[in-house]
């Protein structure tokens, strides 16, 4: 006679189902922690290179007007006032230097030849005393007057 042996076997899944969830919620933890980590590094980075940046801007635009004070005699400080007005009206301060420079050339002319630019700027109550004692920067305010 022959045995015949039938077994059932069962899993019951629910432990094994609450440590698969368990895994997934840690590694999404995991995964959230570092995207937050580097999306701080990469702020950090930008950050520091928009520093970096307006810095260099500064540097070079002080640069820039520390030469134009030498070129103009103008003080710096006076400059930045006068390339404020001229962007307020549409123009730069490399502008209003080649303005004064025209400026100083045509005082030069006034005061060696006279003539039609010493006129010119007797008319705008410069006197020929005025264009020999005083310098282009002091020049402004009696020309800006009129």
């Amino acid at each position: 006679m022959a045995t015949e042996v039938k077994a059932q076997l069962s899993l019951d899944q629910s432990q094994f189902a609450a440590g698969l969830n368990k895994a997934t919620a840690n590694l999404n933890a995991f995964a959230t922690g570092q995207i937050s980590a580097v999306k701080g590094q990469l702020a950090a980075a930008f950050t520091v290179g928009a520093i970096t940046t307006l810095v260099s801007d500064v540097v070079k635009l002080g640069s820039h007007f520390n030469d134009l004070s030498i070129r103009t005699g103008i003080s710096s400080e006076e400059l930045q006032k006068l390339g404020f007005a001229a962007k307020l009206n549409g123009a730069t301060i490399d502008d209003v230097v080649g303005a004064f420079q025209k400026l100083s050339i045509n005082m030069a002319a006034a005061k060696e030849k006279g003539g039609e630019a010493r006129e010119a700027f007797a008319r705008l109550g410069v006197s020929l005393s005025d264009l020999q004692t005083n310098s282009c920067s002091s020049k402004k305010s009696a020309t800006a007057r009129e």
